[in-house]
């Protein structure tokens, strides 16, 4: 569906929200891949093993450049950490048009699951 609608617009930048059943690894690899990517916004899964970004590579290394830097704590540990800093945001137009307040982290991650592509993830 998301090459068709990319085929059909292929000027526009298309923004594909959906549940937790579009937080597939070879679905957003997909996406990417595209002449002009398609983004998917979804709920990350709780299971996903989620690291820093690879440092920077130095000139001239040997070996196969890192995929992924040093593992993050997991989404239950983030929610009850004190250290974590929360950000507060009213939307204005929630279902059935009212305001709702959100609590929200973000963070730049990479979401690695062993023989998948890696992809990025905002948490």
């Amino acid at each position: 569906m998301l090459k068709q609608v990319r085929h059909g617009l292929p000027e526009r930048a298309i923004v594909v929200v959906g549940d937790s059943s579009f937080a597939v690894l070879e679905l957003l690899h997909a996406a990417c891949q595209l002449a002009k990517p398609v983004h998917l916004v979804s709920r990350l899964r709780l299971d996903a093993a989620l690291y820093e970004p690879a440092s920077p590579r130095q000139p001239h290394p040997m070996g196969r450049p890192r995929l992924m830097g040093k593992r993050l704590p997991n989404l239950a540990t983030v929610l009850n950490d004190a250290q974590t800093v929360w950000q507060s945001v009213l939307l204005q137009h929630w279902y059935g048009n009212r305001q709702r307040q959100l609590e929200l982290c973000t963070v730049t991650a990479v979401w690695y699951h062993t023989s998948k592509p890696v992809r990025f993830a905002g948490c």
